[in-house]
């Protein structure tokens, strides 16, 4: 008799995740569909399960959580879905794109693709976790120059060259 009700249990958890598994499936597709509407612009990139790590100007206890995120022809669309939140960037705003290893003291192992915008208040910054960062930062040349990380060998190196060039004119 015990077995039957654990039996029962068992079944009754399992059929509880399926029912949560669909939900979230269902309500996923149908926040896509909804992204997809509200969007400005033709979309060049897209990640149906991005990680926001959060807005460099909100309070510090302010959620993660998974979205869609978009690169259009025209802004940064993300729409997490729970909490709900839409965030837009349009893309003259954006001031730079790099591969960053934490956020607001967030991590997760892996590059997080870091955007730094301006805003009616001045700059501000938002992270994802992203399936391919190196394909967000090619597609994100945007409109005014984006600042590229150069490592402190390649600027030894320049720094060299121009050296040299400056003896070179020098000794003329």
């Amino acid at each position: 008799m015990m077995w039957i009700t654990g039996a029962l249990v068992v079944g009754a958890a399992l059929l509880g995740a399926v029912a949560i598994v669909v939900g979230v499936r269902r309500s996923r597709t149908e926040t896509l569909g909804d992204a997809l509407v509200e969007a400005d612009g033709e979309v060049v990139v897209e990640d149906r399960m991005a990680n926001y790590f959060g807005l460099t100007s909100a309070h510090p206890w302010q959620l993660r959580g998974n979205g869609t995120l978009m690169l259009t022809t025209r802004e940064i669309f993300f729409q997490r879905w729970t909490p709900a939140m839409v965030l837009r960037i349009p893309r003259g705003d954006i001031t730079k794109v790099e591969l960053v290893k934490a956020h607001l003291g967030k991590r997760v192992g892996r590059p997080l693709l870091k955007l730094t915008f301006r805003t009616e208040d001045g700059e501000d910054s938002v992270a994802w976790y992203v399936s391919d960062p190196d394909q967000w930062v090619r597609e994100l040349p945007v409109a005014t120059e984006v600042e590229a990380e150069v490592d402190l060998d390649t600027r030894q190196q320049q720094a060299a060259e121009r050296a040299r060039q400056a003896g070179k004119t020098t000794e003329r």
